[in-house]
């Protein structure tokens, strides 16, 4: 076998590294994971966590966006009706 690995091959959990954009200080994650395991029965894994961590900074991202959104769509609003009136 070659190093490569085809579509058939099967790859086992634990053999591949997780895809994501942000590397979380482990410290962090083991807090979180305290913090969630709090509300769930399901034993929860740094993994479980990490993933937590990421859509809660994924949504707190996107509000501040929207945000930034309408904050520059006011200002265009106000900007253009301020010409309109010169």
């Amino acid at each position: 076998m070659t190093g490569k690995r085809d579509r058939d091959t099967i790859v086992w959990p634990g053999e591949r590294k997780p895809s994501h954009s942000r590397v979380f200080p482990n410290e962090l994650v083991e807090k979180a994971r305290t913090v969630f395991q709090k509300r769930t029965s399901r034993k929860l894994t740094n993994e479980d966590a990490r993933q937590m961590l990421e859509n809660l900074t994924g949504f707190f991202r996107v509000l501040h966006e929207w945000d930034r959104a309408q904050r520059k769509s006011e200002r265009n609003s106000r900007g253009d009706d301020a010409e309109a009136e010169n």
